[in-house]
């Protein structure tokens, strides 16, 4: 099992991993060793053949605080290191220079967000009070999202002077499908409380407590390794791809996966389980060592 710093990532049940934010005592706060270690976490699970589901969630008291402020400090450049000199001057006047470090960074971040949505298998999102700024962004890359009743969510970017661009302004308002509320929220940085968030369609379901949203979520996560692994990563591409595609294309694409999908055994294993009513047993997937 792979061990991170601000990560904890373990097996829950047969074919089924946990992976948790683990910095409970700066309220999950992303800083730099977590937007790597979130990126190395979900591209080393796309790559573990028994993975079939991916519950996330976090320790301590809240889902997360959001970026680490300490972080955007030394992205404003407030602290200056020893690399960001050159002979006897300092790059930190250099506007050229310091946009593609900029770039640099932000393309990192956007890579950590993506990871989930670029992972095969499906991940169930499971906030427990509040999902602030880059939390939000984050759970809108996952495919299915369960919030605790004193959950919320919120867009805080605009408090530290900058939009958001880690993939959120990009996914959350094609989840929810409403122009105007997400404007709305994006601009005031109100909160979205549990019963507005489940009727935007933002989550799935909303429960008591965490306790019960892990119980919950372990159960549909059972529900998801029980299908063909082949089904199930198939599925995932063809919604993600049919987002950003039109019908057409869309069509196309699935028709030139499943020509070589649909020569597996899965399909057969199914038809044969369902006609002797009997519980199929699906192998593992390869691992991968790319």
């Amino acid at each position: 099992m792979e061990r991170f710093k601000t990560l904890e990532v373990g097996l829950l049940k047969p074919n089924i991993y946990s992976v948790a934010l683990n910095r409970p005592k700066k309220l999950n706060a992303f800083n730099g060793d977590m937007w790597v270690e979130i990126k190395e976490c979900f591209e080393w699970l796309n790559k573990q053949g028994d993975c079939r589901a991916i519950v996330l969630s976090a320790n301590g008291r809240m889902f997360t605080a959001g970026v680490d402020l300490q972080t955007f400090a030394s992205i404003a450049g407030e602290e200056e290191t020893d690399e960001s000199r050159s002979g006897d001057e300092t790059n930190s006047d250099d506007v050229a220079r310091k946009g593609l470090q900029i770039y640099s960074i932000g393309r990192l971040w956007q890579d950590a967000m993506s990871s989930l949505e670029n992972c095969s298998r499906p991940i169930i999102a499971c906030s427990h009070n509040g999902c602030i700024g880059a939390g939000l962004e984050m759970v809108s890359a996952a495919d299915i999202r369960f919030v605790t009743a004193d959950g919320y969510y919120q867009y805080k970017e605009g408090d530290v002077g900058m939009a958001a661009d880690v993939g959120g302004l990009q996914r959350f308002p094609k989840i929810v499908g409403n122009q105007s509320l997400v404007r709305e929220l994006v601009f005031t940085g109100r909160k979205l409380l549990p019963e507005e968030a489940l009727r935007l369609g933002l989550v799935s379901r909303v429960c008591k407590d965490k306790d019960d949203m892990l119980a919950e979520a372990v159960k549909v996560a059972e529900q998801i390794a029980a299908k063909s692994p082949i089904a199930t990563v198939g599925a995932k591409k063809f919604l993600n791809y049919t987002r950003d595609h039109n019908v057409a294309d869309s069509l196309e694409y699935a028709i030139a996966w499943n020509m070589a999908m649909l020569q597996g055994s899965d399909m057969l294993r199914a038809m044969q389980g369902a006609m002797t009513k009997s519980k199929v047993s699906y192998p593992r997937l390869p691992n991968s060592k790319l």
